[in-house]
């Protein structure tokens, strides 16, 4: 892949991986001259033609792990119409190489607010203001607004320069997925999508870490987990109930339920593979269907994306669509109900295509391909899978 390298500004731009997606990767000293460790370039992605969102997400990669290591996640992201950031940060050694023997209850909040926002609280990670995640991400907006001000990353920067959280949204893997939930207890982040969250526990007493049950800034339908049902370094109801990913829905097993998996904000694969802890999104690990894109892609689309909550009756299996698959018109058909539904049809990345109400539904516009609808009516909500031929 060919890159064209500035020494002094230390800009790579590699070649598009889409007709419209733009993909830049950029040293992160290029942001902050004063960087001096975890220098693996960060990863920038922005679809020009796409319809924006309007919302900055924010990848942070597992111990040892890069950003790089993430492209598959962070080009479905862009392609669904967010600015898209993989961040290389201090993430090594690992939070629970150093706390889980240690006595201090603090010891994981001490490391985590350390690496995130460089206060110096332990002697045991060396983070200070020029190397902290929050640091970082300002740094690369400020950069890239410079570099690239046709793509409009200013936006997730105030007038005094400060990130504008609410609309960011941060996830990660391992690590930094649980380096994700923290910063949603720190920060009113638009979500927090965490793929295989490590759980913090000290060992001497068994409990968790103390700032996993603090009351949070980001509100709590607004996380979202993913990860495999036999990974054991990540599996902890506990840590899940206490962060909150599970009081929206129950467990769902992504293989049982389609898209949007019940709304569930608490999602597993049973997908077997001997990489149990990195299939739900790191690049080698998870994945392929047939056609070569990510099995998982569509759930990463809904964590990206739902707006809708966990609250009411779920009436799929009341409803029918014919004919399905079609090439006109559709009818819906509602078991035991008289009123007339609202219904909205969205793409595979999660973009609105159609919305109306009534029982037929005029399909010209749709161009061949699967979509998902979601019908509502007085007595709760349906989704199903159609597709046009």
């Amino acid at each position: 892949m060919g890159k064209l390298i500035f020494v002094l500004g230390i800009l790579f731009s590699c070649n598009v991986v889409f007709a419209q997606l733009q993909v830049n990767e950029v040293s992160p000293i290029s942001a902050n001259f004063l960087v001096n460790s975890f220098t693996d370039v960060n990863v920038v992605m922005y679809d020009k033609n796409g319809s924006p969102r309007n919302k900055l997400v924010v990848m942070l990669a597992n111990t040892g792990d890069v950003p790089s290591d993430f492209r598959r996640f962070d080009t479905l992201a862009a392609k669904t119409g967010f600015h898209v950031m993989g961040i290389s940060y201090n993430n090594s050694p690992s939070v629970l190489d150093i706390c889980q023997n240690k006595t201090d209850p603090d010891c994981y909040e001490n490391i985590r607010r350390q690496v995130v926002m460089g206060e110096i609280l332990s002697p045991d990670v060396q983070v200070d203001t020029n190397h902290h995640i929050v640091r970082r991400i300002k740094d690369m907006l400020v950069y890239l607004d410079t570099s690239l001000p046709d793509q409009n990353w200013g936006q997730y920067l105030d007038s005094d320069k400060k990130v504008q959280w609410e609309n960011v949204i941060v996830a990660g893997h391992g690590e930094g997925a649980t380096y994700a939930a923290f910063m949603g207890k720190l920060f009113n982040l638009s979500r927090v999508l965490s793929f295989a969250p490590l759980p913090e526990k000290m060992r001497f007493n068994n409990k968790l870490a103390s700032w996993v049950s603090f009351d949070g800034l980001t509100q709590e339908h607004n996380y979202y987990l993913f990860y495999q049902e036999k990974d054991t370094n990540t599996v902890d109801t506990n840590f899940y109930n206490q962060i909150g990913y599970t009081n929206y829905g129950g467990r769902t097993y992504v293989e049982d339920a389609p898209y949007p998996y019940n709304l569930s904000r608490d999602l597993s694969t049973r997908f077997i593979s001997n990489r149990d802890h990195t299939i739900t999104i790191k690049d080698i690990d998870t994945p392929s269907e047939p056609d070569g894109s990510p099995r998982f892609g569509q759930v990463w689309t809904y964590m990206l994306t739902n707006e809708s909550f966990q609250s009411v009756l779920d009436i799929s299996k009341s409803i029918m669509v014919y004919p399905n698959p079609f090439k006109g018109n559709i009818t819906i058909s509602i078991k035991e109900n008289t009123s007339s539904p609202k219904w909205q049809i969205v793409d595979a990345l999660g973009r609105d295509i159609l919305k109306g109400d009534g029982f037929i539904v005029n399909t010209a516009n749709l161009h061949s391909g699967v979509y998902f609808m979601t019908v509502v009516t007085l007595n709760g909500r349906g989704n199903l899978r159609i597709i046009k031929e």
